[in-house]
């Protein structure tokens, strides 16, 4: 019996829709579930001051510095802002670092969780983000869908 190895390697495209897939999903489940709960019942108002604390936000995309994973720990005051971000990317362009003293900004919040937010990530460079916010208020999701370059999304989870 003859026997052969067999080392296939994985394209990065096959790859990178795979992480963007998985993205998607955990992001619709964790606003699914406590909407679907919910069901038949009043909501209640999201509003900034229900967002104050800590939160820790994965992001994965390709700008500036290439594809990669990043990591963004803020804390919210009940305006929705949070001047102590920490930004820290794994990019195949600028490889391995952490930004310390950012800004992550809830700019804009509609009672159903919809919004807008930016950080500021060093060098001048702010990102927007389109947001929605969970019916519980501990989750939300971020893309950004208007700055030219930037093709960032993740989610945010409440510590």
């Amino acid at each position: 019996m003859k026997t052969t190895n067999n080392n296939t390697r994985f394209s990065s495209k096959p790859a990178r829709l795979a992480i963007l897939v998985a993205l998607m999903l955990v992001t619709l489940v964790a606003v699914a579930i406590p909407a679907a709960a919910a069901e038949g019942k009043a909501k209640p108002e999201i509003t900034l001051a229900k967002l104050k604390g800590a939160w820790q936000a994965t992001v994965y995309g390709e700008g500036g510095c290439g594809e990669g994973s990043k990591l963004v720990t803020f804390t919210l005051n009940s305006g929705g802002v949070a001047t102590d971000a920490v930004w820290s990317y794994h990019t195949t362009g600028c490889g391995d670092a952490t930004i310390t003293g950012q800004t992550f900004e809830i700019t804009t919040l509609n009672s159903d969780g919809s919004g807008t937010a930016t950080l500021t990530i060093g060098g001048g460079v702010t990102l927007s983000f389109s947001i929605q916010v969970s019916g519980s208020g501990q989750v939300f999701n971020l893309v950004d869908i208007t700055d030219s370059g930037n093709y960032e999304e993740g989610t945010a989870v409440k510590q």
